[in-house]
């Protein structure tokens, strides 16, 4: 049933993406893949885009990011096929269909005392979830699906204890690196680790931090090539302006409050997403202050989730698990600590609506069984978010066709 049900979930997802395939280059395309010259070099363009900065192909914008691995796939993908949408497309879908699977396995042993019906419910939910149309339809955020593939595959040797000799733990460090090398924000998945060995295996926190000396090496490995690759060039580092981040703008500290009705925000998307778009510039999400009730009510949200991940974490660590991860994910692209290169953009909360699919879904599942309620119930529900989440993904993955 377990392999039947992940080819099923992997064909799925794949078959809801495969119109993307007659779609154009659109946005961010142009910069990393139409107007590279290092992907445009194919094959020959490799070693400078692994020698260089996310943007140096396209322009001198030195934003602090190196993510090689998804420009390298361009490349190759251009060798192969010269400036096609559709094949860049195709292995968009492809690697997608591929993560979907993976989260399904993942899933299966995470939760091995449930249901295997739940960790289908979780996995579909994931993989219809209209934020996600960006990540997918939109080439560019390849770094996002490959961030979160290759997440999964460490995490899974994680789970069988394949980490404790040479041997396994060489295979999944490349997993992390890989995980690394396609985007940044990946080095948030180590505290991610640490939170699955602490509240879901019942490890002290020394005992957890063990656990994960291998990944840390790996991490502490990454990040210096990471800053040497960076610093190497004499470019200097952007400077943003309101174009980029219109946060910028926010003066007296409502920058900070700006950023926590930001992650409320984050929230609702990830439960019920509305209102998609692809761009938060300015005036899209106005300055907030500490008095705003956005602000106000996301506080709220965060104290009464945090505090719900505390009381719960010893009778349903899986719950407060999936609350943990939300944050954690979540934490670097606020612009709570310090300002990124966007107001707010969906493909942001790509990963991190994993962690709320799981709490939200369990807390469903536990509390209609500690009621004795009729499964049919928790169906019901589920049939309604899984409808609502059909519906926006197919109305929403359109727009990504063409620029105009």
């Amino acid at each position: 049933l377990k392999k039947r049900l992940f080819w099923i979930l992997s064909i799925l997802a794949f078959l809801l993406y495969l119109p993307t395939i007659n779609y154009g280059f659109v946005l961010d395309d142009i910069a990393v893949i139409e107007n590279n010259r290092f992907v445009q070099d194919g094959i020959g363009g490799i070693g400078d885009i692994f020698t260089t900065f996310y943007w140096k192909g396209f322009w001198d914008s030195n934003s602090g990011l190196y993510r090689p691995l998804s420009l390298i796939l361009f490349a190759i993908e251009h060798e192969i096929a010269p400036n096609s949408a559709s094949v860049h497309h195709f292995f968009n879908i492809l690697f997608y269909a591929l993560s979907i699977g993976m989260l399904f396995k993942v899933l299966s042993k995470l939760l091995s005392n449930y249901s295997i019906w739940i960790a289908t419910a979780i996995t579909t939910l994931f993989l219809l979830h209209p934020s996600h149309t960006e990540v997918v339809a939109n080439i560019k955020s390849r770094d996002e699906i490959l961030s979160f593939l290759f997440f999964l595959l460490t995490f899974n040797r994680l789970i069988e204890g394949k980490y404790t000799n040479l041997k396994d733990g060489f295979i999944t460090g490349i997993y992390f690196l890989a995980c690394l090398l396609s985007k940044e924000a990946g080095i948030m998945y180590i505290p991610i680790f640490g939170a699955y060995f602490f509240l879901i295996k019942k490890l002290s926190f020394l005992q957890s931090v063990k656990q994960l000396l291998p990944i840390i090496f790996v991490g502490v490995a990454w990040f210096a090539l990471h800053q040497t690759i960076i610093h190497a060039d004499p470019t200097p580092p952007i400077t943003y302006t309101y174009n980029d981040n219109s946060l910028v703008a926010c003066e007296n500290g409502s920058q900070v409050a700006t950023g926590i009705g930001i992650l409320g925000r984050y929230l609702s998307e990830s439960i019920i997403p509305m209102n998609l778009s692809y761009d938060y510039s300015y005036n899209q999400l106005p300055c907030l202050t500490f008095g705003s009730i956005e602000v106000l009510l996301s506080l709220l949200s965060v104290f009464i989730l945090l505090g719900l991940a505390v009381y719960i974490r010893k009778k349903h660590p899986l719950i407060a698990f999936g609350i943990v991860f939300f944050f954690i994910s979540i934490a670097l692209v606020t612009n709570v600590f310090s300002l990124i290169g966007t107001t707010y953009a969906n493909r942001l909360i790509y990963a991190p609506s994993l962690g709320l699919i799981i709490a939200v879904s369990i807390g469903i599942h536990t509390f209609f069984q500690r009621f004795n309620s009729k499964s049919t119930l928790s169906i019901a529900l589920f049939g309604s978010f899984v409808l609502f989440f059909s519906i926006k993904t197919l109305q929403r993955t359109p727009a990504w066709e063409s620029n105009a």
